[in-house]
Order: structure tokens, then C-alpha cells, then sequence
């Protein structure tokens, strides 16, 4: 059924059905008679704005002629699956209305969430409007200042509605269940951190029940969280399935593995030979404590000739472990392949431990040891700490490829998510150093433009239960964090040793950190802590040291305890301002690209990066050419309340049409005004031809609903525009971040697809 066809068979049954219930006097009628008037109103306005204009223009923006995607096709698909929600519904209505069992007022109840969906879509389609309108040459993302008011309007608008009946509507049906759930555990955990004694703690489990009866209210209670919580809540959430029995999980469901070892890289400085013969020293850089030791982890289904060598900075996992069984066969010769991982979490949450399952299969059906890097997380460590790491795990791999069970001969890299970024940003730093490259990359829904720039795509965050607007605005804002330090420059523009300033994970008062909720329970934490320590006394007994059987999850346990409440806001605006001159001008200088400089030696014109990414027309009140009359912006910056309890609304919409207002409001959105979150390694959407040129073959896995979408049709499209070799594969009805919620079948598919692309990277195929 096309997008006409749907509006022409739901129009004329709205009129019928208030036609029918404008008879009746009870509440329940006059409650159906005004939600069908509602979504009749929003459809009416909503069929010119999606049909006749966007979709005219879409083409503009694909990846490349071939692979038609972009966040404008992918909101418009949403809203297609919304109408047809809304038609079924109504059809259901319509049809039973005057039989004995139904059920009106739970009807009542769903239409009118469904009514305030397509009320709250219209307002997207009202954003995307605009954004054509200030937006060139097929850009998808806006300039940050003209996303400052859209980001800002989307913030206070109402979500609940997206979360209690229809939650998880884009996505495949097997999933949805999965998504609800989480909905479901998230507004329980909420309650229970709200409570230090056992006995509100159990209440508030007895009491979770409410969420799976009452969709309506965990709507609500999902959305107070999503714009009340921060980085602390998120990652103490996160760290759950890692804590006490969940560390266990791997061994017991997971594939056996020969090989699952814990690295602690020594931070010492090392030559390492380039492509050309060449020595380039490599350096443990660190603003956060260079002695601090790189973290991670080497999984191998086999165990290969180096595993077990002298020398090697690695400790056996600890736990229920089935890769103990058959220790004394034989091991087999290294493998010419190497596969370089790097989780996701938004850089600020999981770990190797949270893809170990994903691993063990990786590594027994791909036959090569898999490297993983625990880098450190945001905001203790923004960037470029976990960017450093992951390049300095990198190059020491190269160096102990014996250590590993590998030749390295072939190496390829994967990453998902934050991941995703890491692993094309060190693959650029490996180019620019004349180090080997890898050999392929496999990049997983990345978030590619790191900083708060508004895009169809990332207009999806309103309503994503997975990749929130809080929740994709506060890890951007860790990984992007306020850093205290001063980097001294000496008259050669070489960088000296940074000064005093230095932030450490102890020093985090002026960290923007604003959190309604605890970061840990204590109650839940010790239990599940207990409960862990009880499991592994079962394992196998080993002779380390107690210091040495605390594992290196335990520590990421407790650093959390250690987060730092909740700040005042208004201390970082003033905090950054003083900062910002000094971080511009570093990362604003321009000069000639060596293969070894540093990213903040000026490697690249920072100014000329957004030359086409932030056209913006000279009139924001103009439409673009064939555009529709009613695409008009008025920028009311400055004009808003001052009054933080009930900020307005300051993008005017067509027809003086107005979201609804959300009775939640979260922090004001903080939009970046600098060079640095522009510069190529921390968005390499972002990055300069000549970078990205620098690539290897490159397998881009972007999801249709993903808020982070359109970071990957940056890339490809980039790509694509400077004939790089890449392939970009959309995958429809997932979630971001399906890799790691291998839950159902939809989600264990897309994962296999993965699977498949690294094969075909590893055999040389398919290119």
C-alpha cells in the first residue's frame, strides 16, 4: 500500500468512526471522538509535507545512486509504519465497536497514544522540513548553531507516548518484546536506586509489575528518567550484566574457547617499524595518567604456538570456564590473521566481558585469535584518552604479534557503535604514522559526527528506545567532556609535558556530570557481588595473589562507587568558556601533514571542514527551490524563558503548530562550539578527503532507525564521492546496537550478516 493509498483509506473511516461516537455522550466516546479528530487533523497536514515535498527531495541525499538511504527515507518509512498501526486500529474500532466485549476503554487508551505519535511525528516533519531549507549540497547534518533551537525543542517535547503502547513500532516484531522489556527493567532498576533499605528496595521489585499492566505508565516513568538521568545512571545501568553471576554468563552460553586471557599493557615507549623500513616511535599519550596500563582482552578458539611464550603481560580469565577442558593437546601454528575489536557503550559503558558470547563465536568460526581493547571510559577519560589506547593497543600488537598466536599478516579491525568510530579513527593514525593499515574494516552503525548537530536521523533519538535524545547527547558530551588541562607548546609548536591541570578520574569537579539518580545500589551491588564471589570459589582454584584475583570488571565496579555527584550546570558554561579560546587554538592550527605529527599538532585545516557539511542559506526565513510555502524558521535564540521549569519552544513551525510539551525537563542540551569536536579522529564523518582516503576496504553496517544513521551515510557517502572501495549495507527494522541484543531471532540474523562480511574481508572476496 503506497503513502497515498494510506491516507485515502484512513481519512474517510476517521470521518465514519466520529461520525458513529459523535452520537454518544460518555466519556470513552467523547475521548475517541477527540483522538480521532486529532490524528484526521495531524494527517491532513502532515500528507503535503511527507508526500509532496520530502519525499520529492530525498533522492538528494542517498549514500550513492545505488544504496538509496538517508535519515529522510528513513522517517518517512517510520511514519508509514505509524500510519499503518493507526489504520489497523481504527479498522478494529470500527469494526467492533457495537460488540458486546469491547473493550473501549482500553482502545480509548492505545488510540490515544497513538494519537499523540503522529502529533509528535507531524513536529518532525516539521523539523526535517527546515533542515532541507538551511541545509546544501546534500548535507544531512545542520551547523551547530542552527541545530541549537531544533535539539532544544526536541528535548522538551513529550516521549511517553512513543513508549508505552507502540513502543518499538520501526523495528521487527520479534523485537519489539525485547525493546519493551529493557523498557520495562530500566523504570524498575530507576525505582530501585531510589531506595538504601531492603525493604523499599523489595517493595519497589513487588511493585515493577505496574509496568507490564500499565503501558501508560511506564511511558511516563521511562520518559522522567530519559530526561532526568545522566552519564552516572547510564553507566551504572549498563554495568549490571557484568556484576556478580553476569560475569559468569560467557563461560555458560558461550562457545568454547581455547584462549580468553586478560592483557595489561605496560605504558612504555617503543619503536615499531613502518611500511617503508622505517623506526616511528610509539608513546603510551595520556592526559588522565600515562602509567596507567592498556587493558585487553585476547579470546582464540584455538590455542596457537606464542599463547603460552614467557613475557606475555596477560592473566587467564577467571570463573566456570569450559575452555579449560583439553589443556594438553597440542597447540597449532600461529594464525596469519589477526582480528582487531573494539567494543561500543557510547564510550562511556560495557566492555570486552559485555561482546565475550559475540567473541567466542567470532573466533571459533573465523579460526584467528580476536585483540579487544578495554579502553578506558568517558567522562573519567574523554578524549582522546580511549582513542589513544586503542591506537597504542594497536601498534603494540603489531610489535607482539607472537604473544597474540598471529603473524599479523592480515589484520582487520570491527567495531560497533562507539566502536565503530575508534576502529576508523585509528586506522587513519595507523596511515598517518606509516604504520601497517589493516586490511579491511568493518565499521557497525558508527557514531561518526560526535557532536550535537541535528540530522533526520538524529531526530529519530525523540522517540528510539535504545539510542535516547538524553542518553546520545550525554555520551557525546563525556567523550567530548570539558578537559582542565593546558597543553604547553614550545616556539617549534612540539608538545611539551601538560601542566598541573591535568583531570584525573578523582578531579572531576568541573565535569558536567548531572545525574538525578544514584550510580550504584548498594543493596543490589553487594548481592550480586556475593553471589558472583561464591560462583567462582566453585571454578577451578588458582595460586594468584588476592590482588591478582581481583579482575579487572571488579575494578570497573568499583570506579563507578566512586562517580562524582550531581554538579551544577551552570559552573561548565563558565568553566568552558575559559577553556575554549585555549583548545580552539590548539586544534585550529594549520600546517603540513606528517606521517608521525599528532592530531593536536595541526595535522590538518580544521577550518575548512565544515565547507559544505554547514552551509547554511543566507536567509533561514527562505525555502529552497520547489520546496513547500510552509517551510518557514524563525530563530528565536534569546528569546526563550529564563525560567528553567518551563522552558518554550523556539522553532516556529508551520501554521503556528506546536508539540506537545513534556511535564519532564532535563538538562538544556549543551551544543559545542569548537574545533575540537570536529577534528577527524573524534569524528571521522568529519575527516578531510586525504584522510579518509587513507582507508582500507571499508563494510559500513547502518541501521534504517538508528538516531546514529546518518553518521554512517555520511561516511559512505564520502566515501563513495572519492571513488574509495566500500560497500554500505542498510539493514532495515533493527535496532542501534543489535550486536549486543542477540535476544531473538531478527537481532541473531543481523549479527550472522556481520559474521559473514568479516569472512569475506578475511578470505579476500567478494571485493
Amino acid at each position: 500500500m503506497s503513502s497515498s493509498e494510506v491516507y485515502d483509506l484512513l481519512i474517510p473511516l476517521l470521518e465514519d468512526c466520529i461520525g458513529h461516537f459523535g452520537k454518544e455522550e460518555s466519556t470513552t466516546a467523547k475521548s475517541f471522538v477527540h483522538s480521532f479528530k486529532s490524528i484526521h487533523t495531524n494527517a491532513t497536514h502532515i500528507r503535503p509535507v511527507a508526500v509532496e515535498f520530502i519525499s520529492q527531495v530525498v533522492h538528494k541525499y542517498d549514500a550513492s545512486p545505488e544504496v538509496k538511504a538517508n535519515g529522510y527515507r528513513s522517517l518517512l518509512a517510520l511514519l508509514e509504519s505509524l500510519l499503518h498501526i493507526i489504520v489497523a486500529e481504527v479498522q478494529i474500532i470500527y469494526r467492533e465497536k457495537n460488540k458486546v466485549f469491547f473493550r473501549a476503554n482500553r482502545h480509548s487508551e492505545k488510540l490515544r497514544a497513538l494519537a499523540q505519535n503522529l502529533h509528535q511525528m507531524r513536529a518532525l516533519l516539521g523539523y526535517a522540513q527546515i533542515l532541507i531549507g538551511i541545509t546544501e549540497h546534500g548535507t544531512l547534518f545542520a551547523g551547530e548553531e542552527e541545530s541549537e533551537d531544533i535539539l532544544h525543542d526536541c528535548e522538551i517535547m513529550a516521549k511517553s507516548c512513543f513508549y508505552s503502547y507502540v513502543q518499538g513500532f520501526q523495528y521487527y516484531a520479534g523485537i519489539q518484546p525485547v525493546i519493551q522489556a529493557l523498557s520495562m527493567f530500566t523504570a524498575s532498576y530507576n525505582d530501585i536506586t531510589q531506595h538504601n533499605s531492603m525493604w523499599e528496595t523489595t517493595k519497589s521489585l513487588f511493585n515493577s509489575g505496574k509496568y507490564v499492566v500499565s503501558p501508560s505508565v511506564r511511558g511516563k516513568n521511562i520518559e522522567r528518567i530519559y530526561s532526568q538521568a545522566g552519564t552516572s545512571f547510564f553507566k551504572a545501568m549498563f554495568a549490571l550484566p557484568e556484576m556478580g553471576v553476569g560475569v559468569l554468563l560467557p563461560n555458560l552460553v558461550g562457545d568454547t574457547v581455547r584462549v580468553n586471557r586478560i592483557f595489561n599493557l605496560p605504558p612504555l615507549p617503543f619503536e615499531l617499524e613502518t611500511v617503508n623500513g622505517d623506526l616511528v616511535d610509539i608513546k603510551r599519550t595520556s592526559l588522565v595518567g600515562s602509567e596507567k596500563p592498556v587493558k585487553a582482552r585476547l579470546i582464540s578458539a584455538a590455542l596457537r604456538e606464542g599463547h603460552n611464550d614467557a613475557g606475555s603481560p596477560s592473566l587467564p580469565d577467571t570463573g566456570l570456564d569450559k575452555s579449560r577442558v583439553f589443556m594438553k593437546s597440542a597447540p597449532k601454528p600461529k594464525s596469519k590473521t589477526l582480528l582487531f575489536f573494539l567494543h561500543g557503550g557510547g564510550f562511556i559503558s560495557f566492555t570486552t566481558k559485555s561482546y565475550e558470547v559475540v567473541l567466542r563465536e567470532w573466533s571459533n568460526t573465523l579460526d584467528c585469535p580476536i585483540f579487544s581493547v578495554d579502553y578506558s571510559l568517558a567522562p573519567d577519560a574523554p578524549f582522546p584518552e580511549a582513542f589513544e589506547e586503542c591506537f597504542y593497543a594497536y601498534a603494540w600488537a603489531l610489535k607482539n604479534a607472537n604473544f597474540l598466536g598471529t603473524t599479523a599478516e592480515q589484520v582487520v579491525f570491527a567495531g560497533d557503535s562507539a566502536g565503530g568510530n575508534l576502529v576508523l579513527s585509528v586506522a587513519m593514525r595507523a596511515a598517518a604514522y606509516g604504520i601497517k593499515r589493516p586490511d579491511a574494516v568493518l565499521a557497525m552503525y558508527p557514531a561518526s559526527v560526535v557532536r550535537n548537530s541535528a540530522s533526520p536521523a538524529r531526530l529519530l533519538s525523540v522517540m528510539d528506545p535504545i539510542l535516547p535524545l538524553c542518553m546520545l547527547s550525554a555520551c557525546m558530551q563525556a567523550y567530548t567532556g570539558f578537559r582542565t588541562e593546558e597543553i604547553a607548546y614550545n616556539t617549534e609548536n612540539q608538545r611539551l609535558q601538560p601542566t598541573d591541570g591535568v583531570l584525573t578520574g578523582n578531579n572531576l569537579e568541573n565535569r558536567s556530570d548531572i545525574d538525578s539518580a544514584s550510580s550504584q545500589n548498594s543493596v543490589i551491588s553487594t548481592f550480586l557481588q556475593d553471589i558472583g564471589e561464591g560462583l567462582r570459589r566453585l571454578g577451578p582454584g588458582t595460586t594468584q595473589t588476592e590482588s591478582e584475583q581481583k579482575s579487572w570488571w571488579d575494578e570497573e565496579v568499583y570506579k563507578h562507587e566512586s562517580d562524582s555527584p550531581n554538579e551544577n550546570a551552570s559552573n561548565v558554561t563558565g568553566f568552558f568558556d575559559g577553556v575554549k579560546k585555549k583548545v580552539s587554538a590548539i586544534f585550529t592550527t594549520q600546517s603540513t601533514p606528517q606521517a608521525s605529527s599528532d592530531y593536536w599538532d595541526g595535522e590538518f585545516d580544521l577550518a575548512s571542514l565544515d565547507s559544505e557539511d554547514e552551509a547554511i542559506s543566507s536567509d533561514t526565513n527562505s525555502t529552497r527551490e520547489g520546496s513547500s510555502t510552509n517551510t518557514t524558521r524563525v530563530r528565536n535564540i534569546g528569546s526563550g524563558t529564563s525560567d528553567e521549569a518551563s522552558p518554550h519552544f523556539k522553532v516556529k513551525l508551520a501554521n503556528n503548530f506546536v508539540p506537545l510539551k513534556s511535564q519532564f525537563f532535563g538538562r538544556r542540551m549543551k551544543v559545542h562550539h569548537t574545533a575540537l569536536v570536529k577534528n577527524p579522529y573524534i569524528s571521522p564523518g568529519l575527516a578531510p578527503d586525504e584522510m579518509l582516503a587513507t582507508l582500507p576496504h571499508v563494510d559500513l553496517v547502518g541501521c534504517e532507525f538508528d538516531p546514529l544513521f546518518d553518521d554512517s551515510v555520511t561516511v559512505a557517502k564520502r566515501l563513495h564521492e572519492i571513488g574509495h572501495g566500500h560497500k554500505f549495507h542498510v539493514v532495515r527494522g533493527q535496532p542501534h546496537g543489535f550486536l549486543s541484543l542477540q535476544m531473538c531471532k531478527e537481532t541473531r540474523e543481523a549479527s550472522k550478516m556481520c559474521l559473514g562480511l568479516l569472512k569475506d574481508q578475511i578470505l579476500g572476496s567478494d571485493r
